[in-house]
Parts: C-alpha cells; sequence; structure tokens
C-alpha cells in the first residue's frame, strides 16, 4: 500500500469504518433506528480528506473488513452494509485474505457492488496487523 495513503487508511479503518457507527441497514444520513437511538455513518468529505488526492477514480472504489463472521463494505458515501460475495469459493478466498491468511486473491469478479473485476488489497497496520482491504474495480481492456 502507498505510503503517503497508509496514515489515511488507517483512519478510514479504525475511525470512520465502525460497525457500530453504522448498522448494514442505515443510510448515510442520520436516522432513527426502530429501536429509538440514531446513527451517523461517515460523511464523503471525511473519508475523502482521509486519502491522498493523487488517488485516481474514486467511483471504483470501496473498503472492506471484516466484523464477527461477516465481511462489511463502506462506499464512498459512508453507507455500511454486508459485501456479499457471490460464490462461496471466492467469498472464503476473500475471508482468508482480510483474516491474513493469504497475502492476494485473484483479480476477478467477487461482487456486484462495482461493475468491473475487482482488485482487493489488505491494508495493515504498522505492526502487520491486517485492518481492511481498498476494492478496486478495474476494468479489463483489449
Amino acid at each position: 500500500m502507498d505510503s503517503k495513503n497508509q496514515s489515511g487508511f488507517n483512519r478510514i479503518f479504525t475511525e470512520l469504518f465502525l460497525p457500530t457507527t453504522c448498522p448494514a441497514y442505515y443510510t448515510q444520513n442520520t436516522q432513527a433506528s426502530p429501536s429509538g437511538y440514531t446513527t451517523e455513518c461517515p460523511e464523503q468529505d471525511e473519508i475523502a480528506k482521509a486519502v491522498s488526492q493523487d488517488l485516481k477514480d474514486w467511483s471504483s472504489t470501496e473498503f472492506i473488513k471484516l466484523d464477527r463472521n461477516r465481511v462489511l463494505v463502506m462506499g464512498l458515501s459512508g453507507t455500511i452494509q454486508e459485501f456479499y460475495v457471490y460464490h462461496e469459493d471466492k467469498k472464503a478466498l476473500v475471508t482468508k485474505l482480510l483474516n491474513g491468511q493469504v497475502s492476494s486473491i485473484p483479480w476477478d469478479n467477487y461482487s456486484s457492488h462495482i461493475r468491473a473485476k475487482e482488485v482487493i488489497i489488505p491494508v495493515k497496520d504498522a505492526s502487520g496487523k491486517i485492518l481492511g482491504a481498498v476494492v478496486r474495480g478495474v476494468i479489463e481492456s483489449n
């Protein structure tokens, strides 16, 4: 991962992408939940400020991380939801990557969130612990 983005990615995964702050079934706006409490999702500008301005094509970027036994995705809007992976074997690969059991996984179609094959790049903290991963859509050119 690019060192100039390291502190920003650390901030995204440790301060902004918090499932308890923005459960999967809420939108980016502050809303009352069925139980009466409110939730706030990270604002898009806070996410954008966390990463270097030279990151190209923000529209094809998402962030994923493990939350207990599920993989969550946070889009650039700040909305957090479950990251549905098409096939169980691909879901297992993504989970292994996020658990640090494999260092990389193939460029492939993993979900329908981004309409292109996805590259999933793990993000580690200074001690080498995986915080999550950046998902980028990459269009195949002929």
